[in-house]
């Protein structure tokens, strides 16, 4: 046979689709497609759970709230819970309640400066323990100095 001006193939020739779904010839290999966009979803949030084990989920999107305040407890031990509220606003200088608790003994240090701004230093002090009351309303000042002593 006489090859007249045609080329004749090595290899037969493969129908495959490109990205858009469209056919498509190869020339005797397939085409491997790899995030084709019409159906990518990445991170689901209805149904993504990431390093399931029998007590680990982490960023499950369908429940996951950060910082809810009516839902709020940090650094919960045995005897202390902060900023434990239904509605918690810190630092709104008229109506302010940090460190609601009856048996909380916080910021015991040598060395302690808390909140310090242009006109407040607050727990400076060399041994320290406060608020030991069940009802404590601070920071009802704009001026204020408080615990500004090495032996309270």
């Amino acid at each position: 046979m006489i090859n007249r001006g045609r080329s004749i193939p090595s290899r037969p020739k493969a129908r495959v689709k490109d990205d858009r779904g469209r056919r498509t010839q190869q020339q005797g290999r397939t085409l491997f497609v790899i995030f084709k966009s019409s159906n990518l979803q990445i991170f689901k949030s209805s149904n993504l759970q990431i390093f399931k084990s029998s007590n680990l989920q982490i960023f499950k999107f369908s429940y996951l709230q950060i910082f809810k305040s009516s839902n709020l407890q940090i650094f919960k031990s045995s005897n202390l819970q902060i900023f434990k509220s239904s509605n918690l606003q810190i630092f709104k200088s008229s109506n302010l309640q940090i460190f609601k608790s009856s048996n909380l003994q916080i910021f015991k240090s040598s060395n302690l400066q808390i909140f310090k701004s242009s006109n407040l230093q607050i727990f400076k002090s060399s041994n320290l323990q406060i608020f030991k009351s069940s009802n404590l309303q601070i920071f009802k000042s704009s001026n204020l100095q408080i615990f500004k002593s090495s032996n309270l």
